[in-house]
């Protein structure tokens, strides 16, 4: 039987502390992959194990004694959400701390390889801030050595990144910002990059404000191709009533309320000249669909929204990694 391991990368913020969800959240997508496995593909023995992997409470160990010191007790939810949050990505960042979130990342992917017999079909989900942290392992699992003739540009992080024992197939960022983050690094997406055995596949929501896109940065004849739009495909069949979307409950609460068809996965919205481009260029670029209550939200309640709404109520997300894999 074919195994195929999806490491799964998380974002900012707590994970199996008190407000943390992780443990749901992979339970839920695993249960849901094998139903619909069985679904689509009921004569075919695949196997698709989905590993959390978590750093959150490793480098927040090192720090979090001193951080509370150091902080005031007024407005406590705000100082908490800056504390176990947007903290995370000024750790990622720094020197120590970063070095910290990609050892154990790597640590644990080694791990949990090993220990479901080094299967031959790896993947990697990241998300938001896990996303950049997946890229950067796998751009640096070659020595990046590039000569830079611009005094402002860098050839790689300040970080040591551990020898993975496994290829990655394909690596499928939601919501994060890599190309924010090779700019403001000073690095050059030609020379820093994962191997060209790792497809990468960046989705993003259209009102997320940390969504950017890639594919310009491979080529400029991308500025005026617009990014792949997944498609909703229509319902098969319903097994729950319909609720409203409203972007909040955790993903997969109504995932089977749709049982979608393996039908048009995705859509193209391009010209004959921009088609002909895309065929000689593996895309990288995905966008999500954007629903009523999107179009018609104040522009910055659904911007903050948006960032979490990958795992919410998104079944095309699913749907499409598993047709990828």
């Amino acid at each position: 039987m074919p195994v195929h391991l999806v490491f799964f990368i998380h974002g900012m913020g707590q994970q199996y502390e008190e407000y943390g969800n992780i443990t749901h959240h992979v339970a839920t997508i695993q249960k849901n992959t094998q139903d619909f496995l069985d679904s689509l593909y009921p004569d075919d023995a695949v196997e698709i194990k989905f590993i959390p992997i978590e750093w959150h409470s490793v480098v927040h160990a090192l720090v979090d004694a001193k951080m509370e010191q150091a902080t005031m007790d007024n407005v406590p939810k705000v100082r908490l959400a800056t504390n176990q949050w947007l903290m995370d990505c000024l750790y990622y960042f720094s020197k120590p701390y970063g070095q910290c979130i990609i050892d154990t990342i790597c640590r644990q992917c080694n791990e949990a390889y090993r220990d479901y017999g080094s299967p031959d079909n790896v993947h990697m989900i990241g998300f938001s801030l896990g996303g950049i942290a997946a890229y950067d392992i796998l751009a640096m699992q070659s020595n990046v050595s590039v000569q830079q003739n611009d005094p402002y540009a860098c050839s790689a992080p300040d970080v040591c990144v551990p020898k993975l024992d496994f290829s990655v197939q394909h690596l499928f960022t939601c919501g994060s910002p890599i190309a924010a983050a090779l700019i403001f690094r000073g690095l050059d997406y030609q020379h820093y990059r994962p191997s060209s055995g790792t497809r990468v596949h960046n989705v993003f929501h259209p009102y997320d404000p940390l969504g950017y896109r890639l594919e310009p940065m491979t080529s400029p004849d991308f500025l005026n191709v617009p990014p792949v739009r997944l498609s909703r495909a229509p319902p098969r069949r319903r097994l729950l009533p319909r609720i409203p979307d409203l972007g909040i409950k955790t993903f997969i609460t109504q995932y089977y309320a749709l049982m979608i068809s393996s039908e048009d996965e995705w859509v193209m919205e391009c010209n004959q000249a921009q088609e002909e481009f895309c065929t000689q260029h593996p895309r990288v670029d995905y966008m999500l669909n954007e629903t009523v209550i999107d179009m018609y939200a104040s522009e910055w309640i659904i911007a903050l929204k948006s960032h979490f709404r990958y795992w919410a109520n998104r079944p095309e997300i699913l749907r499409f990694t598993l047709l990828k894999v």
